[in-house]
């Protein structure tokens, strides 16, 4: 069993060695190639050196990795049938197997045992865990028919009490002990002896039990009766005494030992245990020595505990110095002392102390150290996310033929989900009830984790109901894990159901919870659902949504046209601390005007100037500039003219934005005369501004008015003013729009001299409509024979947006050396996505479609996403040359992106199979 693994291991076959990068990449034309897929952090499993070339999958590295973690399990399994070797194994069998008395008496006694002290003692001994088997036990033995010559020994008795104090079971102990009492004050017969042995017992009983008082009460008894305790008693209440704290009474007992000449080999160690509690350690190590030199069997577990308290008080080193001198004497159990300096090591997290200490002793002395070692270990590495470590930890308790528990179990699992291999982790845990693992919360959480990681939300939501169905559920940061990966899936259903079930376990998700929950609902077209349903689960659960969610409910119910719902819950967003943004703002008011409910933008515009608090404007001439824009974006100019007329007459001085946005406004609403009146007065009020002059000529353009916009846009020129970037573009746009080439060059001739850097827009303009026609290259000849300087305008080494011009004019059919077309273009400006998409559609336009397939490819190279115009240009091109078959691949490749084509090229598409119809 993970043979393969430890030779892998010799081999130097390291876990750290194996966790790889890997990323996809592939070449090829038609269809196109898919994009890169980001890297992927990968853990191979440490399989692969061992495999035949052939069958090195990933699906059966998992599956042999499994079954030898399986193999493993089963050694330490519960619920695994073995073979029962002993005569304990056949009566705990019989135990188990038999419910009733008469049952259980003729099962135990076709065992024909011979009832004695030594063999009660050994079948409790034998599995102290099985506190009930051993109870039933202890209950059949003292009345066995046939077996009158035996009775209850005291040592009997001490070894049921030990089993019930170790497995914490007070309470029934003392019960237990209370009818032990009344009953054996009837049955005793009335000898000295068997009294002073009766209560002897009895005392043992209350001072295992944590009852030393109700212990020195009996002893009380005695003596004024003229008996007392005898050392085995004696020792047990001293030990009971120094485990409650009762030092000073312990003291006592202990003179009382001294006296009565009842030391034995254990009595220097419950001393150096008492001193030891009372931080006394010099003392401890002093009286050690009388321990060490004793041959008690106890005296491994004194050690043991004289260490715990050196580490305890982080007296590392002398703990350290006194393992070291015990290892080196000849017949010391220094193993307990091992474990615990181990222990403490582990704890204190000094894991690469412990990891040394522990090899180094394996080494020299053959030390292993018990299972709860070596879970202590595994989790702290676990912590640390030293997994090369755990794993080399897992196979080094595989070779020392170390039992796996349930902890080891969930460590390993743990591990595996961890190093990514989510696969072996799934095979073990679908496997648990094979070998009677029970998954811990700890475990429930990483494996949900690991599988939301991976993208498997449905195994991740079944996970979860059966951690839930065992009493767990994730915590905050899991539960918020899978239900953004819910909601990022855009599984609605599966999101709601698990909220449902935080609210049956009483767990109340975050606002964050919900507010994704909302935002799904918002995306999905549902705003109504998340407005009425959720805000009934967040009442009953005190539970407050967040700022995006409040907006996201917003921006929905105004995409749902519901202006009147959007701006009461921008309001309630607002009492709830959350300012909305001034976007958030403006398209609330658009959405109102939209509606017509032009009253209730003014009612939120007092609603807002009362507040004036906690929102996202400096001052209130924002907020009614809020308002004008958000009414000139829904063409109400009048109401942008009312609100700022409500501005003027409350006090409030207009800055040079609020003149900028109610000239927009205008603009927007077709008021044109309006706007140019209020133009000249703003001009007659204050000097000639650029930020003016941008507004009206950008306004004028959008509004389909390019020759008026030319107007001003000269008489900025001859004012001195150099418009903005945005300003050129929108004019060109419009003048190249409207075929006025001439004007056209003489904006961009005039954008050259300012010598600002072109921008990518401004240039696919150029290219577009010289590829259309030659009118824009011949409107650019006359501009340079009338230009007096010509060219000399331009820097040296200053390319010439006239030569992108000319080469793009009239077409492309018969140019064949431009075969980079890109790298062409990127002497003259930064190309951006719409330049390939532009570039493409013209190679289209010419019949060039190999030509346009390789551009796709190198801006696919370049690291250029291809959007869904992209694909479009292409499908379209074949569609037109009637390639049906190129076209179908690329339409495929298109939906895998998931993109569809734009009507015109369906259309195109499908004429081509009505003609081969």
């Amino acid at each position: 069993m993970l043979a393969f693994v430890n030779h892998g291991l010799k081999n130097n076959h390291r876990l750290a060695r194996l966790l790889s990068f890997s990323a996809a990449t592939a070449t090829s034309s038609l269809p196109p190639p898919p994009l890169p897929p980001p890297p992927r952090r990968e853990l191979v499993p440490p399989l692969s050196p061992f495999l035949p070339a052939s069958s090195a999958t990933d699906g059966l590295n998992t599956k042999l990795l499994a079954d030898s973690f399986k193999e493993w399990f089963l050694t330490g399994s519960t619920i695994s049938a073995t073979p029962l070797t002993t005569v304990y194994d056949r009566i705990f069998a019989a135990l188990a197997a038999n419910e009733d008395d008469a049952s259980l008496d003729a099962a135990l006694g076709d065992l024909d045992l011979r009832l004695d002290e030594s063999l009660v003692i050994g079948v409790l001994r034998y599995r102290p865990r099985e506190v009930l088997l051993n109870l039933r036990f202890f209950d059949w033995a003292g009345r066995a028919r046939g077996s009158s010559s035996y009775r209850h020994t005291r040592a009997a008795y001490n070894a049921i009490f030990h089993t019930l104090s170790r497995a914490g079971l007070f309470s029934v102990l003392l019960d237990w002990l209370g009818s032990f009492s009344a009953i054996g004050r009837a049955a005793l017969a009335v000898s000295m002896s068997e009294n002073v042995r009766f209560h002897n017992t009895l005392a043992m009983g209350y001072a295992a039990a944590g009852k030393p008082d109700l212990a020195l009460a009996i002893q009380a008894r005695m003596r004024f009766n003229g008996h007392d305790l005898d050392a085995v008693a004696y020792h047990v209440l001293l030990n009971s005494l120094v485990e409650v704290g009762a030092f000073d009474v312990s003291e006592f007992v202990l003179r009382q030992i001294e006296t009565r000449g009842l030391t034995t080999p254990a009595t220097p160690g419950i001393k150096v245990k008492s001193l030891c509690r009372q931080g006394r350690l010099d003392e401890a190590k002093e009286h050690f020595i009388e321990v060490q030199n004793s041959k008690h069997k106890s005296r491994g577990r004194v050690a043991a505990n004289l260490i715990n308290a050196l580490c305890k008080n982080g007296r590392f080193n002398e703990a350290n110095a006194l393992v070291e001198e015990l290892g080196r004497l000849p017949d010391f159990p220094v193993s307990l002392a091992y474990e615990e300096l181990l222990s403490n090591l582990i704890e204190t997290q000094r894991t690469s102390t412990a990891i040394r200490f522990l090899k180094e002793k394996k080494e020299m002395e053959n030390f292993v150290p018990g299972i709860i070692e070596y879970n202590k270990l595994l989790f702290r590495l676990l912590n640390e996310n030293r997994l090369e470590e755990v794993f080399d930890m897992l196979i080094e308790m595989h070779e020392q033929k170390i039992s796996p528990d349930d902890i080891t179990m969930n460590a390993a699992l743990r591990f595996f989900c961890k190093a990514g291999m989510v696969d072996v982790a799934r095979e073990l845990y679908n496997a648990r009830k094979d070998f009677g693992l029970s998954p811990n919360s700890v475990l429930y959480t990483h494996f949900i984790n690991a599988l939301c990681g991976e993208g498997n939300l449905d195994e991740a939501c079944r996970v979860l109901d059966e951690s839930i169905e065992h009493g767990y559920f994730p915590g905050g940061r899991t539960f918020g894990i899978l239900t953004e990966a819910l909601y990022q899936d855009g599984k609605l259903d599966k999101l709601s159901k698990l909220v449902d079930k935080a609210l049956k376990q009483n767990i109340v998700p975050s606002g964050g919870v919900f507010g994704n929950y909302i935002t799904a609902l918002c995306k999905a077209g549902q705003t109504e659902e998340g407005y009425l349903l959720f805000p009934e689960k967040m009442r009953r659960s005190n539970v407050v949504l967040n700022g995006q969610a409040y907006s996201n409910l917003v921006m929905g119910f105004v995409n749902a046209k519901r202006g009147d719902k959007a701006a009461r819950l921008l309001i309630e967003m607002q009492e709830k601390g959350y300012p909305p943004s001034q976007k958030l703002y403006k398209s609330v008011v658009c959405c109102l005007c939209e509606m017509g409910l032009l009253g209730h933008v003014l009612n939120l515009l007092e609603i807002q100037l009362v507040r004036n608090a906690g929102l996202n404007f400096g001052s209130k001439a924002e907020i009614y500039n809020c308002f004008i824009e958000g009414a000139g974006r829904a063409k109400q100019p009048m109401l942008s003219r009312e609100v700022f007329e409500r501005m003027v007459r409350s006090g409030v001085q207009p800055t040079s934005c609020s003149h900028v946005l109610l000239l927009r406004s205008y603009l927007r609403g077709g008021r044109f005369g309006d706007a140019l009146t209020y133009f000249y007065d703003l001009r007659k009020e204050r000097p000639p501004s650029m930020k003016l002059y941008n507004a009206f000529i950008i306004g004028l353009c959008q509004a389909g008015k390019p020759e008026q916009a030319l107007v001003f846009w000269r008489e900025a020129n001859e004012k001195g003013l150099i418009l903005s970037l945005e300003c050129y573009e929108e004019l060109m746009f419009s003048l190249c729009n409207s075929y006025n080439y001439d004007a056209a060059v003489e904006v961009i001739r005039d954008f050259e001299a300012t010598k600002r850097p072109v921008s990518s827009f401004l240039c696919n303009i150029l290219i577009f409509h010289s590829h259309r026609s030659r009118d824009l290259w011949s409107a650019w000849v006359r501009s340079s024979m009338n230009d007096v300087e010509g060219e000399g305008l331009h820097d040296a080494g200053r390319v010439s947006l006239g030569e992108l011009v000319a080469a793009f004019s009239g077409g492309l059919r018969k140019k064949e050396h431009f075969e980079n077309l890109d790298e062409m273009v990127e002497r003259y400006f930064p190309v951006d996505i719409y330049t390939y998409n532009l570039l493409m559609r013209l190679l289209c336009m010419e019949g060039r479609m190999d030509d346009a397939c390789d551009l796709f490819n190198r801006m696919w190279r370049k690291g250029y996403q291809p959007n869904r115009w992209s694909y479009d240009v292409i499908v379209h091109g074949f569609s037109k040359l009637d390639r049906k078959e190129e076209a179908s691949m690329w339409i495929e490749e298109m939906h895998k992106k998931g993109f569809v084509p734009s009507c015109s090229t369906v259309d195109h598409y499908m004429n081509i199979s009505n003609r081969e119809g």
